[in-house]
């Protein structure tokens, strides 16, 4: 009887249960049965590195070329990129979006350095967003009057001469956008439309449906006050009293 209860003890201490298998390192098994369905796919990406430090000459261009690698297992879709705050006036980025991120690959990302007569130290961020995910890439730029690069990057000239005023244009404020595509000044970034964009051009159309709105609604009471006065119904009765008199 003792042999017997020895060797049931033994035997329950070797049992693996079911709902414990999860538990188990899979690097040790072949086979690894794992607590509900398979993982799911996780979105993920980032840039090819957290920054970047440019010092350029007043009135140039260069070019810089970072990439942002898919590092999840899924496709990415929608990927936006915007520049953030006073740093946008001096990146040009010929995409804004990015349509299609593969897992395991990467997308090239242009971004046109442009200085203007002044001297300026500025930061700020690209940031790449996706719907529920985002990375940003931080920009420090520097821009000195007759700055002489030993790195072996290429600036070239700034074509314009002539400042934005000269231009007959308007230079935006960094909480406006211009209608129309802002031009390269010799001082900034230079509207030769109106400043406001959207939000101006919002604001026009309402003022404009109100007026439109206003002027039907006097139409409408013109008319209906002058049909009214036209079709008085005619009192028999009076006109009888009167024929007699």
């Amino acid at each position: 009887m003792i042999l017997a209860h020895l060797l049931e003890e033994f035997a329950n201490h070797l049992v693996i249960k079911v709902q414990d298998l999860g538990k188990l390192d899979c690097g040790l098994l072949k086979t690894c049965c794992k607590e509900g369905n398979e993982s799911e796919e996780q979105k993920s990406f980032k840039f090819e590195e957290s920054e970047l430090d440019i010092t350029m000459p007043t009135n140039s261009n260069t070019l810089r070329e970072i990439y942002l690698y898919n590092t999840g297992d899924t496709t990415i879709e929608n990927i936006s990129l915007t520049i953030s705050g006073k740093l946008k006036n001096y990146i040009s980025l010929p995409v804004d979006e990015i349509d299609k991120l593969e897992p395991n690959s990467s997308v090239k990302i242009e971004l046109d350095f442009h200085s203007f007569d002044k001297d300026i130290e500025i930061q700020g961020k690209l940031t790449a967003k996706e719907e529920d995910i985002s990375t940003y890439f931080e920009i420090f730029l520097e821009i000195i009057e007759d700055y002489s690069p030993s790195n072996g990057n290429t600036y070239t000239p700034n074509p314009q001469i002539k400042t934005c005023a000269e231009l007959e244009g308007e230079i935006c404020t960094s909480d406006e956008e211009c209608d129309i595509d802002n031009i390269i000044a010799k001082d900034n970034l230079c509207c030769l439309g109106e400043c406001g964009g959207e939000e101006s051009s919002s604001t026009g159309k309402i003022i404009g449906w109100s007026i439109v709105g206003i002027v039907l609604v006097f139409l409408l009471w013109f008319f209906k006050k002058k049909y009214r006065g036209a079709k008085k119904e005619v009192d028999l009765l009076k006109v009888a009293k009167g024929k007699k008199r």
